[in-house]
């Protein structure tokens, strides 16, 4: 038997929760106030609606990602913490010495998400509804309102974006993707894989694939972050640069007037005029100020709303899908690659079985071992599909009688017969594909040759796995062991393709794995009295 060292994965579980425990401080006490009180930082003019939308969008986006990423994590942890266990629990069953101390005890799983029900915070809007005057006053009043209207009557209204709260959210952004917990976080996950590398185990694989998943969610993360700051900043200098660029202009804008003063602050631009333009002076400035304004490059920074990186934010799906396995879903996948179990007869048996099912279990470990598959998981086979009906001498006699009428109406319906419930399309594949076992036999034999229907059942389960296992994904695999999809795939053949392109086994499939489980430990127990199995 193989043994592995369950503090790797324990190693590498807590690794993953510090990661989970990293990136929360991250989001709660870097992002979150890094960006707060910037609501309206965009203002609401026109020109600068798509930008504040795109804004808008990409930052739930963000946030929504960033929430999976911390979930998918904080899962692959408890997934890893489980393997460990099932490792730890395989190397303690293995162990035959008399001090090998007590049972391993199992880890205690993760409950929730970090960020609670609601997420992260909603990072604030970028629209304003505040009054445009701020955007460019003039004095006197009236004649400041006058090229206002002139302005916006020419698709010019003066930008009124708050530098301040630009400012802080670009920071914000831009710090939050530099922090250490998140811009750490791929070499963080490269050294959690490197972990496994000296592990010969059949899940390995899968955990080191699942984390390069990781990695590019912290990837995209990271870049998204940034893509937010530096749009962010670009807006923020491109508005100082219009802004300037009025103020500087002022003087000549309103020469006729005798000249003028300006300042820019943190909203608009302050003109003052030495004295009070007329209508053809106001009219003279508007149309100047149209120009600056219209042919500055912020008005296609605005256009474009270019915001780098967030095309890393498809990786959300997966990441959710992620958060959404099995705590055992590693354990699963690590089942396809053992071994399967030889059942050997013990020099004595422990107890005696009713002489009917003695003959399953015989026959169950017979042509389980024969055909390399699990006896145990062929007596399941029997007792999910015939074992529980015709397991006296009464019901056998009427499962008899039943199967014998439904192999006589088998030309007008499909209907399986048998101890293990088959079909005679099915049988028919068996005789095609193991000639030497089955060339000579008839389907219509397996209502009264228990034998028979046993080492069709055990065949069955091997063709199945021949032909379907390796075009089960991984995302399949975390969902069943090797055993459930054998079981699975004996019971439904015709909708194990279906499954794959679903990426997911069906309400009905559920329902028979459910059933395999619960009967699995009754076929244990029933071989375990004459065979010892490993």
């Amino acid at each position: 038997m193989v043994r592995v060292d369950p503090e790797k994965y324990y190693g590498a579980a807590s690794a993953l929760f510090g990661i989970v425990t990293d990136m929360s401080f991250a989001v709660n006490q870097v992002l979150v106030p890094g960006i707060s009180g910037t609501f309206g930082m965009g203002g609401g003019y026109p020109a600068v609606s798509g930008w504040n939308a795109k804004y808008a969008t990409h930052a739930d986006e963000l946030a929504a990602t960033a929430v999976a990423y911390v979930g998918a994590v904080q899962q692959l942890g408890d997934m890893v913490n489980m393997a460990g266990y099932n490792w730890e629990v395989a190397n303690y069953n293995a162990n035959p010495g008399p001090k090998k101390g007590t049972q391993p005890e199992k880890p205690k799983l993760t409950a929730g998400s970090p960020f609670g029900p609601n997420g992260i915070a909603e990072a604030p809007r970028p629209s304003s509804t505040a009054a445009s005057s701020s955007g460019l006053s003039v004095w006197p009043s009236t004649a400041g309102d006058k090229i206002r209207e002139l302005l916006v009557a020419s698709g010019a209204t003066p930008p009124y974006g708050d530098t301040s709260t630009l400012n802080k959210a670009a920071s914000g952004w831009v710090k939050f993707s530099e922090y250490g917990a998140v811009a750490d976080g791929p070499t963080k996950l490269q050294t959690i894989a490197d972990n496994f590398s000296d592990i010969d185990a059949g899940d390995v694989a899968y955990i080191v694939d699942l984390i390069n998943v990781m990695k590019a969610g912290a990837s995209a993360v990271i870049a998204a972050s940034a893509g937010m700051g530096n749009a962010t900043r670009g807006h923020h200098d491109e508005l100082i640069s219009l802004r300037t660029l009025i103020v500087e202009t002022a003087p000549t804008v309103f020469a006729d007037a005798g000249g003028a003063t300006a300042k820019s602050g943190n909203c608009g631009v302050s003109v003052m005029p030495t004295t009070a333009p007329d209508a053809q002076q106001q009219e003279a400035a508007s149309t100047a100020f149209v120009g600056i304004i219209t042919s500055h490059s912020l008005m296609s920074l605005l256009a474009a709303a270019k915001f780098d990186g967030m095309e890393g934010m498809s990786i959300k799906s997966r990441l959710e899908s992620i958060a959404a396995l099995s705590d055992d879903s590693a354990i699963k996948v690590a089942s396809w690659k053992e071994e399967p179990k030889r059942c050997v007869r013990k020099d004595q048996n422990q107890k005696a079985l009713d002489p009917l099912v003695q003959q399953w279990v015989d026959a169950s470990v017979k042509y389980g071992n024969e055909a390399g598959i699990d006896p145990q998981l062929v007596m399941t086979i029997v007792l999910n599909e015939g074992g529980y009906r015709s397991d006296t001498p009464i019901e056998k006699w009427a499962s008899d009688r039943y199967d014998a009428a439904r192999a006589g109406t088998n030309d007008l319906r499909s209907n399986s017969i048998g101890l293990t419930n088959m079909k005679k399309e099915t049988f028919e594949k068996l005789k095609s594909e193991y000639p030497a076992e089955f060339g000579n036999r008839n389907w219509g034999e397996l209502a009264g040759d228990n034998e028979l229907a046993i080492k069709a059942a055990a065949y069955s389960l091997k063709r199945v796995d021949a032909n379907y296992a390796s075009g089960m994904t991984d995302e399949l695999r975390g969902q069943m062991t090797h055993s459930q999809f054998m079981a699975l795939g004996y019971n439904a053949e015709s909708y194990l393709d279906d499954y794959v392109q679903a990426g997911k086994v069906g309400d009905a499939g559920r329902k028979y794995i459910g059933m395999t489980d619960e009967r699995y430990p009754v076929a244990q127990q029933l071989l375990g009295g004459t065979y010892s199995c490993s």
